[in-house]
Order: C-alpha cells, then sequence, then structure tokens
C-alpha cells in the first residue's frame, strides 16, 4: 500500500517540526548523537555483541523518533542488537508500515530491551552523557559539544553559537586526562590548563563569539600537586559588558554571592553575583 495516501502534508508538517525540535533539545542537553538512514544502515550496518556497528562507530543505545515506516532489514538488526543486549529506545509513535505495508500491533513487541518513552522531556534523561559535562561562566545554552573517543583518546568539538561575546567555560572529565587545544587553521597544539578534583578533571577554555574549540584529551595516571602554573596568574571572567572580576592572587577565591547597596539604602540580603550583574 502506499503510505502516502494516507499522510496527509500537515501530518508530515508535524513530523518535520517535531524531528528538528528534538535534535535541537537534544543539541542544548549535550546529548552527543549522530543521525543515521536506514540505506546506511543496510550498507554498512552490522551488530557486533551489545554493539550496532555502522562503519567505525559503535553504538550502544538507537534511538527511533516517532517513525511512520521502517525496513524490515532494518527490523532485524534492531532484534539482534536487543537480544545482544543493546538498548533501544522509541519516542512518540512505533512504525505502523513496514517495507511499506502495513503492519498489526507493535513491531518491537518480540524484541527486547525496548523502553518507550512519550516525549523528549523523558528521553533525555535516558540518553544524557555521564562522562563528561561544559558550563559556560555566564549563559552555557548557547554551548555545543560533540565527543568522539577512540581508547584512551577524546576528542571535543565545542562552538559557542553566541555572536556577540566569548565564552569562558569549563570542560569537566569524568576521568584524569591531560587535555591539549588543537587548532584547525594553525595546526598547533597548546597544552589547556586543567585542575584536578577527585577522578574528575575541570578544563578551563576560552571559545570566541561565534567561534569554536577542539579539545583532545588523553587518559594520565599522574596527579599533579594542584593546578597547572596556567592558572596561577590572573584570570578574568566575564559576567557581561559592564562587570569583571580579576584573580590576582593565586590564593584569593573569588565570591559567588555579595550584598547589594543602592545610594544610602541598607544591603539586601546575599545574592549570586549573576543575579546582581541581571538585576542591576
Amino acid at each position: 500500500k502506499d503510505a502516502s495516501k494516507r499522510v496527509s502534508y500537515r501530518e508530515l508538517k508535524k513530523r518535520d517540526t517535531y524531528f528538528h525540535n528534538l535534535i535541537v533539545s537534544l543539541s542544548l542537553a549535550h546529548c552527543v548523537f549522530d543521525l543515521g538512514d536506514e540505506k546506511t544502515i543496510l550498507d554498512m550496518g552490522y551488530v557486533d555483541g551489545a554493539s550496532f556497528v555502522i562503519g567505525k562507530m559503535r553504538y550502544n543505545t538507537v534511538v527511533l523518533p516517532d517513525l511512520i515506516a521502517l525496513r524490515s532489514t532494518t527490523l532485524e538488526k534492531l532484534k539482534e542488537f536487543g537480544e545482544n543486549g543493546g538498548r533501544i529506545i522509541v519516542t512518540g509513535r512505533t512504525p505502523y508500515l513496514l517495507d511499506g505495508y502495513e503492519t498489526d500491533g507493535d513491531i518491537f513487541a518480540d524484541i527486547p530491551n525496548v523502553i518507550y518513552t512519550e516525549d523528549v522531556n523523558s528521553l533525555i534523561p535516558l540518553i544524557e552523557n555521564k562522562e563528561y559535562s561544559v558550563k559556560a561562566h555566564y549563559f552555557d545554552k548557547n554551548i555545543f559539544i560533540r565527543r568522539r573517543t577512540d581508547g584512551d583518546d577524546g576528542y571535543y568539538f565545542i562552538f559557542n553559537a553566541d555572536c556577540s561575546g566569548k565564552k569562558n567555560t569549563v570542560l569537566t572529565v569524568k576521568d584524569k586526562v591531560k587535555a591539549e587545544k588543537w587548532d584547525g587553521f594553525s595546526k598547533e597544539v597548546t597544552d589547556l590548563p586543567c585542575s584536578y578534583n577527585g577522578d574528575s578533571t575541570e578544563i578551563t577554555l576560552c571559545i570566541p563569539e561565534g567561534g569554536s574549540l577542539m579539545v583532545h584529551t588523553v587518559k594520565t595516571a599522574e596527579m599533579p600537586l594542584m593546578v597547572e602554573n596556567k592558572l596561577c596568574g590572573k584570570r578574568i571572567f566575564e559576567l557581561g559588558d559592564d562587570w569583571s572580576l580579576e584573580r590576582k592572587q593565586q590564593n584569593v577565591l573569588l565570591l559567588e554571592f555579595c550584598k547589594l547597596k543602592k545610594a544610602d539604602g541598607d544591603y539586601t540580603d546575599e545574592y549570586p553575583i549573576l543575579a546582581v550583574q541581571q538585576m542591576l
């Protein structure tokens, strides 16, 4: 049966908008994912244990976002993937067309390890990464990140979508690593300042407005005494166009809270520094 005769333009437009919003939401939540298509899966995809392999990439989770149709060849691979312990997440409705023909019931009913979610809000907690995080000192919703790993090496592409100002950012990796910045234009490799908190590493970055950074990390057993020397000098944290705090002594801690007084008025209760910036 021809699916196009049963699916209206309005319905297709609705699904297109849903998919676009899904991609944006996952990106803003710093979830790392790749888009797949069934032709590529047919030509280059196979199951290896609990991994769904496409070319040189390996995945432990496959998300099916509110699909209408599915190929039987894809369903066979998904069944093998689920039986081997791989995780399959169906968000929204399940496909009702298999190879273009309408089916009865849930085509995933006989596949183990299938999780059903209603929307992106219930999907994100299932796939958000636990191995790293990225935070900007001033509004981090414009920071996007992509990550790849190869053995003990990690590769992070971080983009600042805010064209109005640079972002002082901290990348936290849940492991002890050394970090360096790769410049794709000059081909220069520069060591990055790292601090260590237990088994985690905090990497300090400054991302230019509308710009990006490529960060390479590698696991290390070495443990520095405190922080690399690059962190011990003067550092300026951007709070907005009118404010900045300077650290002139390496043993001086920056205040996170303050009290505010206007003219001859009384001091307020304690507020976060960023909240005061927004109030003023």
